[in-house]
């Protein structure tokens, strides 16, 4: 799965980077737009893929999950920096600013 997502992947971000560069040619205003707003959209993929093959290696003890001390607060602020742009429940909200604990013990952050 790793290599034949990825390599395809890679190529996409590769010449939609050397399109926005204009290494082809001139690039039209709405052309630069479009490119724009596609540009994200494989690098998305790309990481889903990845945390895929990472959670595949964890659950088959290839990989090993390392305990370390975390601040709490500075978690939950980076957690809900990394997901206000995706669809809310309308009861969900965040608690960042509501953390009484200093820190807790969790896996790396990727």
């Amino acid at each position: 799965m790793s290599h034949e997502l990825r390599t395809p992947l890679n190529v996409i971000i590769g010449y939609t980077d050397l399109m926005r560069d204009e290494a082809f040619g001139a690039l039209g205003g709405d052309q630069q737009d479009v490119l724009t707003r596609c540009a994200p959209a494989p690098h998305s993929l790309l990481e889903l893929i990845n945390a895929t093959l990472e959670v595949n290696r964890l659950e088959a003890g290839r990989s090993g999950v390392h305990l370390h001390e975390v601040e709490l607060r500075q978690l939950l602020t980076e957690l809900q920096i990394e997901t206000e742009q995706l669809p809310r429940l309308t009861a969900a909200s965040c608690c960042a600013g509501k953390c009484r604990a200093a820190t807790s013990w969790c896996g790396p952050i990727r």
